[in-house]
């Protein structure tokens, strides 16, 4: 479960979770905790999440798998830290070459740099 936002692209209703909050996104309201998704939150355990869990464990257990089919390959600690090195230190992976010796290099130099050599 989550608000569609942060959970977007694996998300299929009934399939790979369940949405909460209004209309499947976050209220609006200021802090995680606010009314509407909270609200959202019981709602969607009490109607779908426990009633799948406890009486169609085979659905929720098939749900997981779907999950994990889906999101698996692109969710990943080599594609998150890609990102992040891209986004924080402005390094774009070239084909077939990782970021990462790259991103040492870029170090390197910066340091010698402020060294003064």
């Amino acid at each position: 479960m989550s608000i569609l936002p942060w959970w977007l692209e694996g998300h299929v209703e009934g399939i790979t979770g369940w949405a909460i909050g209004v209309d499947g996104r976050h209220s609006g309201e200021p802090g995680p905790d606010s009314a509407g998704d909270a609200t959202s939150l019981y709602d969607t355990l009490e109607r779908a999440v426990l009633p799948t869990f406890y009486e169609h464990r085979e659905a929720f257990i098939d749900m997981m798998r779907y999950t994990i089919a889906l999101n698996g390959g692109f969710f990943t600690a080599q594609r998150m830290l890609q990102e992040y090195l891209a986004k924080a230190y402005d390094l774009q992976p070239h084909a077939g070459q990782p970021v990462a010796p790259r991103l040492t290099a870029a170090v390197a130099m910066s340091e010698l740099e402020g060294a003064g050599r």
